[in-house]
């Protein structure tokens, strides 16, 4: 153990020695591996895309009344061409659901599962302003992290519940099955038989 000798106010030596008892009680960080920051990391990384996708989506208005006609119809044909157009280069989209719609309020949940996704194209998207390109390359970058290894699928399962104007899904809920599809447990496409 090192001492250090230096002189006070009055030019009389002084000799300090280093506290033992501080000493043992420093962090140890021998478990902070490399592979270990890059998992923090990843999942820093997954936690800020989601949110962000979570901020642009809305999931609130899934459900809104917004066809004029009353039908589905424009449903069959508008989304489709708006995710080609404004947010997938290409990709598969697969939607699970089941509500229960009684006394006014509804009740259930949506899973949907994606497979095959492109998210950003460098010819597509030349024309779009640098911002609308990095939120692309930003979600782009959350559905690789977010995708599950064995299934090469990202998904999740969203619970939604309340009046049937404006039913609600907890945020948590969809980052919970996002995190537990990437990294314990696939979704599998179909009905959840847990919930019928």
């Amino acid at each position: 153990m090192e001492t250090l000798r230096e002189a006070d106010e009055e030019g009389a030596e002084v000799t300090l020695e280093p506290d033992e008892s501080a000493l043992e009680d420093h962090v140890d960080l021998s478990w902070l591996t490399p592979a270990r920051i890059m998992r923090i990391v990843d999942v820093a990384v997954l936690v800020l895309v989601v949110g962000f996708i979570l901020g642009q989506l809305g999931l609130g208005n899934i459900l809104t009344n917004n066809t004029p006609a009353g039908g589905d119809m424009g449903a069959h044909v508008y989304w489709p061409w708006f995710l080609e157009h404004n947010w997938f280069t290409k990709g598969r989209l697969s939607v699970y659901s089941e509500m229960r719609v009684r006394n006014g309020r509804v009740d259930g949940y949506v899973k949907p599962l994606f497979a095959d996704m492109d998210v950003y194209d460098v010819e597509q998207d030349s024309g779009k302003n640098i911002f609308q390109q990095l939120k692309e390359a930003l979600v782009g970058a959350g559905s690789v992290v977010l995708e599950n290894r064995t299934r090469s699928e990202v998904a999740t399962v969203a619970s939604l519940s309340g009046p049937v104007e404006n039913p609600n899904a907890s945020t948590l809920d969809v980052v919970l099955g996002l995190l537990r599809n990437a990294f314990i447990k696939a979704i599998l496409p179909g009905l959840e038989p847990h919930r019928r």
